[in-house]
């Protein structure tokens, strides 16, 4: 995506519940621990403490899943 001139490669984030309804989504120009982090804080903010979090298997989620005190609650797949 050009951005005033400047190409940039942008994430999107999105959590979704059992009704696939959209609850969040934010756009960041990182995938790292960081980002998941804060985005995980985001979702619980309003929703409260994640249930089952599936991902796919980037490290980053399990990561800021420890950190945030789910990790036993994450699902790897496609």
């Amino acid at each position: 995506m050009k951005i005033n001139g400047e190409t940039h490669c942008l994430y999107l984030w999105r959590a979704v519940d059992h009704e696939a309804e959209v609850l969040e989504s934010c756009v960041t120009e990182r995938k790292d621990h960081k980002a998941a982090l804060g985005f995980f804080r985001k979702i619980m903010k309003p929703h409260g403490k994640l249930q089952i979090v599936v991902n796919d298997k980037l490290r980053s989620y399990g990561v800021a899943l420890e950190v945030i005190g789910n990790a036993s609650r994450q699902e790897t797949g496609r």
